[in-house]
């Protein structure tokens, strides 16, 4: 910013040094990804801790328990803080709040509890999902316009500055929600996407922005160029903001009679797809040999020279572990994930950290490696109340867990714990 005094404001309010966020080099080169010129395979988990005073939130989204209590938004409504599901927001509440909010900022607990469960599993990149664009930064920045009021945005450095503490790095999350993009005027959609690239943009931790998340890009061409364009700007307005090349990807729906027009046409850096979902295996996925139409993505990936990123592989878990048909089903997928990174494949993202029993399919209510469970504070308070701070337990899930954790198939190590390289019989290039 030109302005030194709202600079000292800024960071002031924000409760960062101007100094935290060092820009790495991030590159894509030869059908790899590179982070400081050494080669960098994502283990990446899917991070979306919804609270479980989620479940508490009215129709209205105005109330909620627990972390989800009602906050104030950045326009001066009383909203529950999971309204957005943005659970990335390390920012303070108005000072005048009774009760007062989390002493440290709104959801650093969470992030606290859970990152060492992560690090443990031997993840390395966190996928987000949703992270507001009203940020703090831009809510200093433009007082009195939007009918911002008061300094009340989203601040997701606090997040950024623990990742990078524990060696993860992350897939950052712009706005591209489709009613957003369809419905909101350019020039103000250009400046929720400033507002998130002036805020991480040049953070260590970030690795990729990811912009949307399954839209119906098989059958819109018209929407393939609308992503372009904003795609071309978020490039452009990246490297005019920070000097820095931060590689664009839009996740898309597995749909395979779709991905050699996608590859040809979506104007991403590194192409991600949400296809783990087809068993223990990849099945056509590289070769093609079985879908009329698609090339396979190991002839894809060399035509175009783009990468690709599966950005989620899973399974629709029960509760019970007796109702798993296939113990180290985890370990056979990573299996042939790995065996594609000298044909393009740069890494996946397990789906998911934790349940989120607010989802309304059964199904996808229990694809975490933990699930939450109710905490009980010394002094009686439950997690899952109006205004409480202490946050919801994880409970390991054993038999996934340690699937990811050290797993392996026909006695070899396929988890998130063994280096990549070795199972590759090869070393991180440079």
């Amino acid at each position: 910013m030109k302005n030194s005094k709202l600079l000292l404001l800024v960071t002031a309010l924000l409760g960062i040094s101007v100094w935290q966020a060092y820009s790495q080099t991030i590159m894509v080169r030869d059908l790899k990804l590179y982070v400081n010129c050494e080669e960098y395979f994502i283990k990446a988990m899917a991070y979306h801790p919804a609270p479980l005073g989620y479940l508490k939130m009215d129709p209205q989204k105005n109330t909620g328990g627990g972390y989800c209590s009602v906050k104030k938004t950045p326009f001066g409504e009383w909203k529950s803080a999971c309204y957005d599901s943005d659970f990335f927001d390390g920012s303070p509440d108005v000072w005048n709040r009774w009760p007062a909010g989390p002493e440290e900022g709104w959801f650093n607990a969470l992030w606290e509890r859970d990152f060492p469960i992560m690090k443990e599993l031997g993840v390395n990149t966190l996928r987000l999902y949703n992270a507001n664009p009203t940020t703090r930064q831009a809510s200093i920045e433009q007082l009195g316009t939007n009918g911002i009021v008061e300094p009340l945005g989203k601040n997701h450095l606090p997040f950024m500055n623990l990742a990078a503490e524990y060696g993860f790095k992350v897939i950052f999350p712009l706005v591209g929600d489709y009613t957003l993009l369809m419905n909101t005027p350019e020039e103000q959609y250009k400046q929720f996407l400033r507002n998130q690239i002036d805020e991480v943009g040049n953070h260590s931790a970030l690795l990729m922005w990811n912009f949307s998340n399954e839209l119906d890009l098989a059958n819109d061409p018209g929407l393939v160029s609308l992503l372009n364009k904003y795609m071309d700007f978020i490039r452009n307005y990246t490297m005019s903001k920070w000097n820095r090349f931060i590689p664009v990807t839009a996740a898309v729906v597995d749909i395979p009679t779709s991905y050699d027009n996608l590859m040809a046409t979506l104007n991403v850096d590194i192409f991600s797809t949400n296809a783990g979902y087809r068993g223990t295996d990849f099945q056509d996925l590289w070769t093609g040999e079985f879908t009329e139409g698609f090339s396979g993505f190991s002839v894809l990936s060399a035509q175009y020279n783009k990468p690709v990123f599966i950005a989620e592989l899973g399974w629709h878990q029960l509760n019970s572990e007796t109702n798993y048909a296939i113990p180290n089903w985890f370990n056979q997928i990573w299996k042939d994930l790995v065996n594609h990174v000298d044909e393009g494949c740069i890494g996946g993202c397990f789906f998911e950290y934790s349940d989120e029993p607010n989802k309304a399919d059964p199904l996808q209510q229990t694809m975490g490696v933990v699930n939450f469970t109710v905490s009980i504070s010394e002094s009686g308070v439950r997690s899952d109340e109006p205004d409480a701070w202490n946050p919801d337990t994880a409970v390991k899930k054993d038999f996934i867990f340690e699937s990811l954790k050290s797993g392996t198939v026909d006695g070899v190590a396929y988890n998130f714990n063994t280096d990549v390289f070795t199972l590759i019989g090869r070393s991180a290039t440079s």
